[in-house]
């Protein structure tokens, strides 16, 4: 062999390592491109839990105070919710002010249970009215879903249907 086809051997070798040095290099670089893309999707990912987090717990201590307020709503008993209807009947002008019945509706959230109530009262009809009115502003969550007025030669008679939201154990 001729000292010019050592030489031409010499740089084909040479040029071959070299290609595979730029393969090598561009593989390396791509794996560790996708290395740093996995990473930061990651910290992306992270970021968006971290804030979620911190958005949750300012929102609970954001409604501690009206979370409070609406435990003390429903903190009341079925023999003081029917006290306090009766009174507001009567505070209005209503006679023979009188819970009939209360019956507990099933399917109430935990903490809750709910009760359809009927109440009577006699009176004028004015009394009747006032009556029906404060019955939609008791101090705890009720809402007046029926009501059916009668009158006799004498006086007015209401039937009102009540749903109570109340604490399961007060």
């Amino acid at each position: 062999m001729t000292r010019s086809s050592l030489f031409a051997w010499a740089l084909l070798v040479l040029a071959t390592a070299m290609w595979g040095g730029v393969w090598f290099l561009v593989a390396n670089l791509g794996s560790e491109r996708v290395a740093y893309a996995d990473a930061l999707t990651q910290s992306h990912q992270q970021d968006i839990r971290g804030e979620t987090a911190t958005r949750a717990h300012l929102t609970v201590q954001a409604t501690e105070v009206e979370r409070a307020a609406l435990a003390s709503l429903v903190n009341v008993s079925i023999v003081q919710a029917v006290d306090a209807m009766e009174k507001a009947g009567r505070d209005a002008g209503a006679s023979n002010v009188a819970v009939s019945e209360a019956t507990p509706i099933s399917g109430s959230p935990d903490g809750l249970a709910q009760y359809s109530i009927t109440i009577n009262a006699n009176g004028s009809f004015s009394a009747i009215m006032r009556t029906i009115s404060l019955f939609e502003t008791l101090p705890f969550p009720a809402s007046l879903e029926q009501f059916d007025i009668a009158h006799n030669d004498k006086q007015w008679h209401v039937t009102a249907h009540l749903r109570v939201v109340l604490a399961a154990t007060p």
